[in-house]
Parts: structure tokens; sequence; C-alpha cells
């Protein structure tokens, strides 16, 4: 009797809070206005904690008698209901759409294969700096500018065959100049193996010496985020192995046995394979610092988040250790961190990008380059690109028949003429950033009208409801792969991560099905906006603020800051919930004061978002390119921690 009683009592005293903490959230009786075009993103409403606060709501949100009602509570203070009134409204307008994967007609496919005849993949990996026609035709045919301060591919590529350096010197140059970073309190990776990286760059030393280098990108170094399978590195996915190298049955840790495809075809190339770099736990924010890890910080100041979750990356290509990273990007995992890193980010298509990480069961998820500059990215994005028999996305596109339309770069050397191009602006949208950072995108945006592009305004409706349709979509799928964890190992999980799985799995199928049914009209919107407006791209800054004050107390426990992370995702996450291609362009740099340690004033990078249509990477890359030619002395501020001795005769 006493056991009911308590029983008894507890579910009176949960309907009792249940009563005083949730909002009442029944439908209006009057549907919403469907396809409304009135500019309609706010802010959420949501605590920011670090230190023992943060401890606390990940405690009382996960694993206290009241965490279902908490964060119920916090998704209703944040109108998630708004969802179920526009899957309301679409009705039987659209279908749920759970992959946001574009097919195209027979005819797309059959131009494309002769468009990438242009540009060779043989030509782009050719081992001779002069016939490879992107460097030929692009930003780096002109002599190297005064205000250049990083390498790109072919810099590395010519000082080999040019200047008589080594790759195995470089190499030397670049480890000492990753533990110097380390001393300083830059940690980049979480994975590096020296005796690795100098056997590597020895056997490209006797490729050189015996004149028969594997092509362009032999003896570059790569890197590569850690949720990509590298052969040999151990791999945790934002978390730590206990110890150099080993793993438990605690944590996502494992030592890789075999690469995947993006690394083979860079081994293949001959490149150094470097490391692995760190990324926030899970890929759950978008600020970019991992507790576990004490960094990276951005490259350009100490008290500056780097962007996230592909942070490492970013970081090794802004500091110059490398020219070139690889990341994922589900809510601008790759675009964020790049624009925060001054440094171009390509988000490709949804399933352009073939790859065998687990992230490919994320129907947010793609994969791209980030590097120095557009030339860098198109050469990447081919070589990545490359269709491939029997994968993942092959069968979800067509059955695994001929798959998605080739990757090309046809027109990618016409900078100077831009009168084809249209681009599109929601001007509430691009607007709704802060003045410098506007003022400075719409700089940019002139710099390609001055060459022929036209400018027509547009609007997409709901963006808001896509917003928490995106964020409801991509945390109940990470929280899906991260449940046994939270559940039985949760002592390894930052306090952040835990507060995202427990309001991911709070979450009703209602609304994860508005939110699917939403994604599918948005989809069909957006192709015939392209269409009808005949669009490029669309155009806004990649984030609407400079990079965000990283605090010494989010460096000790994390941050938990829902009403930044949605700002900062502001632009990006239409190209992951409706599977579009985004390039993100540095475009210049935000004047700041350091108030913290009294030191020098210092700036900060500002980039550009071109959205394009499905497959159509290859306007955007050419946009980013004619950019890069047009704002060649904007980028002139290396950030504080830069390797500049790097390829030094």
């Amino acid at each position: 009797m006493l056991s009911r009683n308590r029983a008894l009592g507890t579910i009176v005293f949960a309907i009792a809070i249940n009563v005083l903490l949730v909002p009442f959230t029944t439908l209006s009786p009057t549907p919403i206005e469907l396809g409304n075009k009135r500019y309609d993103i706010a802010q959420l409403s949501a605590p920011a904690l670090t230190g023992t606060p943060l401890q606390l709501l990940a405690w009382l949100v996960s694993y206290s008698p009241l965490n279902s009602l908490l964060c119920r509570y916090l998704l209703n203070g944040n109108n998630i209901h708004i969802l179920r009134e526009v899957g309301r409204a679409i009705g039987n307008e659209a279908a749920p759409l759970y992959f946001p994967m574009s097919r195209e007609n027979s005819k797309m496919w059959h131009d494309w294969s002769e468009y990438a005849n242009e540009f060779t993949l043989k030509d782009l990996l050719d081992s001779d700096t002069n016939a490879n026609p992107l460097y030929k035709h692009g930003y780096q045919s002109k002599p190297r500018s005064k205000h250049r301060k990083y390498n790109t591919v072919m810099d590395y590529a010519c000082a080999y065959r040019e200047k008589g350096i080594s790759p195995t010197v470089v190499m030397q140059r670049t480890l000492a100049a990753i533990e110097d970073f380390k001393q300083q309190g830059l940690i980049i990776f979480s994975s590096i193996r020296e005796n690795e990286v100098l056997s590597q760059a020895q056997d490209s030393t006797k490729r050189f010496l015996n004149k028969s280098p594997l092509g362009i990108f032999d003896g570059v170094p790569v890197v590569f985020k850690d949720m990509m399978s590298v052969k040999g590195h151990v791999i945790c996915a934002g978390q730590r192995a206990n110890g150099e190298g080993t793993t438990n049955s605690d944590n996502f840790c494992s030592v890789v046995q075999e690469d995947d495809p993006i690394v083979a075809h860079f081994r293949e190339a001959g490149a150094i394979i470097l490391g692995v770099t760190v990324m926030t736990e899970g890929g759950v924010t978008p600020l970019g610092f991992n507790v576990h890890w004490q960094g990276p910080h951005s490259a350009y100041h100490t008290s500056r988040y780097s962007g996230g979750s592909s942070s490492g990356s970013a970081v090794a290509v802004a500091t110059n250790l490398v020219p070139v990273a690889i990341g994922f990007d589900g809510g601008g995992s790759i675009r964020i961190p790049a624009a925060m890193s001054g440094i171009f980010g390509l988000g490709t298509t949804f399933g352009r990008v073939p790859f065998t990480a687990e992230a490919k069961m994320i129907s947010m998820i793609k994969t791209g380059p980030m590097t120095h500059s557009a030339v860098d990215a198109a050469m990447v994005f081919a070589m990545i690109s490359q269709n491939q028999k029997g994968s993942y996305y092959n069968k979800l596109y067509d059955g695994d028949n001929i798959g998605p339309p080739p990757a090309h770069l046809a027109g990618f050397a016409n900078i100077h003429n831009l009168q084809d191009v249209t681009l599109g602006i929601f001007p509430d949208w691009f607007n709704d950033s802060d003045q410098a950072v506007t003022d400075m995108c719409y700089a940019a945006v002139r710099a390609l009208e001055s060459r022929g592009a036209r400018v027509v305004n547009i609007s997409i409706p709901h963006l808001h409801a896509q917003s928490l349709a995106h964020g409801a979509q991509i945390s109940t799928e990470f929280a899906l792969t991260w449940d046994s964890m939270f559940h039985h190992r949760a002592h390894h999980m930052e306090d952040n991560t835990k507060i995202t799985i427990a309001l991911a799995k709070t979450f009703s199928s209602l609304e994860v099905t508005a939110g699917q049914k939403l994604r599918g009209w948005a989809f069909q919107y957006v192709k015939d906006l392209f269409v009808s407006e005949n669009l490029t791209a669309i155009v806004t800054p990649t984030i609407p603020i400079p990079p965000p004050v990283l605090s010494d107390s989010a460096k000790v426990r994390g941050e938990s800051n829902t009403a930044l992370v949605v700002q900062v995702m502001k632009y990006i996450q239409p190209g992951n919930f409706l599977g579009l291609p985004g390039l993100t362009v540095p475009v210049g740099y935000t004047e700041h004061r350091d108030d913290v340690t009294n030191g020098p004033d210092y700036k900060l990078p500002v980039g550009l978002h071109l959205m394009g249509n499905h497959w159509h990477e290859h306007d955007l890359l050419r946009l980013g390119n004619a950019l890069d030619d047009a704002l060649e002395n904007a980028r002139h501020s290396p950030p504080e921690f830069f390797a500049s001795d790097m390829l030094a005769p």
C-alpha cells in the first residue's frame, strides 16, 4: 500500500508540474497561410550556460525524474507546435521527405558527361604544373600577390618541382609547427602518427628524385575530420581515446582498418595523410570547442570560437599547416568553421560524394573540401566526386543504375564575364546580420555585379519552421546513434551533448513527421524558384555575426547556448535540410579590440555564402573563383597562429 501511495503521489506531482511548466500548445483553429513570403526567422529562447549551471541543467533534463517535462517545457517555449501548424497547412500538397536527393532526367546526365570533358580528372591530377587547366585559367595563373601569405596545392607542387625543396623537409617543418601550436595551447589534431607521416614524405621525396611524381597532389599534406575512416588512426567522433591510441567500450573510439574512399583517392594521388583533426563531440554544435581535447580555439584569437563541427580541419587550413582539409556538414559543419577561419568551404549536394562513414545514415550529412582558394576547392571536388558503382548514394539515387549526374567544372575559368549569372537575394534575410557583416557581403555582391551578374529579389517561405524542422530531424537522428552511450556511458559525454540528446528524445512523432512534410514542400518550392528566376545561386552572409566569444568557463565544461547556435546557423540550414550545395567564400574582416587581455586590436574573417541548385557545384565554384580574383587584396590578414615558412627554400 505504501509503495502504491508513493507511486500515486509521484504521478500527481508530475501532473502538477506538467500543468505549471508546460505551455498550452493546441493548434490554432485558423490554419496558417501556406507559402506566406514574410520573413519569419525569430530568435530562440533558451538559457546560455557554462560551468556548474550547465552541469546541473544536463542532469535535470537527462536523468532527473522531471527530465521529460523540462525538455518539453524548453521545446514548447520556442513554439515547436509551429511544425504541426505548417504540416496541417501542407495537407496533401507534399509527402514527407526523408532523404533530400534530387533525381534528374537522363538529358542532364548525358549533357554533363560532355561538360566533364572540359576539365578531365587526368588533366587535373597531371604532374605537369604548367599543364593543369584550373591553374592555367584560374586565380593562381597570376603572379603571387604580396597580400597572399597562404600556400595552395600549386605552391606545394611548384616548391617540389622548381625550388628543389623536398616533401621530407616540408613535413619535418609541419610537424614542428604543429607541436609549437600545441605548446601555445592550440590543439588541432586528435590523431597524428609522426613516423608514418615522415615515411609517406620520404616515399614522395624518392618519387621526385626519380622524376616520377604521381601527380599534382604528390607530397601535399591533407587532413580529415575525426569522423572519416583513415587507416591506422583512432577515430572517435569528437570523443577521446583513453591514452595514446587506445580505445575501450566506454567511448566511440576505434582503430580504423581501411581507408574511406575519399582518403583512398588522396593516397592514390600521392598526398601525405597528415592526420585526423579535432571536431566537436558528435558534431552537435557549430561553435567549435571540444572540452575533451581543450581545443581548438580560433586561429585568429584565443578568445573566439573556431566554428564547428569540423573545427580542427578548418583551423589546420587557416594556420597554413595544410592547403586542403576534408570535413562533414550536417548543419554547416564545413561552411561555418571555414567562414570563421577565413577560408573556402564547400558543402556538396546531398549524395554527391560517396563515403563510408556512419554519418551517411543521417539525412542531412554531406562532405566536401576546405581550402585556401577556389581553384583548390574545385580540384578536390572533382577528385572526390567520382561516381562509384555500388556506393550507398548510387543505390539511393537510382538503385545503382547510373548514379547522380557527373560532376563537372565547365565554365570555371569564365570569371570576367558573368552576364549569364543571376543571384537571388531575400533582402530581409540577407540584412538580418551585424551591419559590418552585411556591408562586407554586399560589397562582394557588387564585385560580381561589376562583372555582369544580375541580382533579383526572392523570398523563401517558412524559414523559421524549416530551421525548427532541421533541428528536430538532425538531433533525433543523432540521438538514435548515441542512444546507448547516453543511457549507459554518459560519464564520457560533454554536458551539452547530453542536453542535445535529451531534447531530441522529447520531440513527438507528430513534430518530426510534420517537419518531413515541410521538407518535401520546401524542397520542391526552392527547386521551382531556381527554375522560375533562372537562379545561379542564392546569396547571404555565411554567418550573421563575427566568430562568437569563447569564455574561459566554456573551456572547462563546454557551453549550452541554443539561441547562439541557431543564430550562427541562420543562413546555413536550407543547404542541409533541402540537400543543396553551399560554398562559403572569404570576403574580408571585421575589426575588434582585445578587451579581455588588453592586447593589440585584431581582425576576424567574414564569409559570403553561395547556395546552388542540386548538383550545380560548378556554378558555385565558378563564382568563388571570380570572387577570389576580384577580392584579391581583401585577404591580407593572416591569423594570429600561422605557419609562414613551410615552403621556404
